[in-house]
């Protein structure tokens, strides 16, 4: 029997779909493109000092930046970013849910039935551990905070966070955990698992994988970002 070859395929632009790393199948590859290869890398700069766990979005041609200033009672802003993509204003949002709230951490923006949201971690204080809820936010047309909820999910923990959220079939869903991948369904308040998983991605080490920015389309195919969170020989996170 011949030997098998795992080939990863991609969404492309310009040729619909191909390897990254070898031609098969009449499928073009990256590594002899001269469109891959053109291309420019850029960093950009942008001038907002101690901001960051940032969430971008185009929002009906106008580039919109959520952001995260502050650890221990930090607070979420949103900026509208130039053509240069640096910030023509910034405002905080008023995030406020019943509970001692005292802290908004990592926005990511998202649209859902052609409105602007944000999904926040709501960092409470309260008698003991303190503890994390996912929040989402409903902003108006001139960018304040219509309403806040947080999506009630049956096997919520303490702490929750890094809900990556994306509007699908009518709802607003998130991925829940990145391995085993779970994803849960919004109807209304309530949050319910609606796909899971067998398996894990084992990275070793104790390297757990954590969510990210909110997943987009592209096509047929949903393309996030996730990163990962160890602790070292001090307990402390890496």
């Amino acid at each position: 029997a011949g030997k098998q070859v795992m080939v990863s395929l991609v969404v492309c632009e310009v040729h619909g779909e191909c390897t990254t790393d070898k031609k098969v199948h009449g499928v073009a590859c990256c590594t002899n493109c001269k469109q891959w290869q053109s291309k420019d890398t850029v960093e950009i700069k942008i001038n907002l000092p101690n901001h960051y766990n940032c969430s971008i979005i185009d929002f009906h041609g106008r580039t919109l930046l959520a952001s995260r200033l502050g650890y221990v009672g930090s607070k979420v802003f949103l900026h509208e970013l130039d053509s240069n993509y640096q910030p023509t204003w910034s405002k905080p949002l008023d995030v406020k849910m019943v509970g001692a709230m005292i802290g908004a951490e990592d926005p990511r923006l998202f649209m859902h039935a052609g409105r602007l949201h944000v999904a926040i971690t709501g960092y409470m204080n309260i008698t003991g551990p303190s503890i994390t809820r996912q929040l989402v936010a409903l902003l108006r047309d001139d960018l304040t905070v219509e309403r806040v909820w947080e999506p009630q999910y049956a096997k919520s923990h303490t702490w929750e966070k890094n809900w990556q959220p994306f509007t699908y079939d009518g709802a607003i869903h998130f991925v829940y955990m990145i391995s085993p991948h779970i994803v849960l369904r919004c109807e209304g308040i309530a949050a319910f698992e609606v796909f899971r998983t067998s398996g894990v991605v084992d990275l070793g080490k104790g390297i757990m994988l954590r969510g990210g920015a909110a997943p987009v389309r592209r096509g047929d195919q949903w393309y996030s970002f996730f990163h990962t969170f160890s602790k070292n020989a001090r307990g402390r996170a890496d």
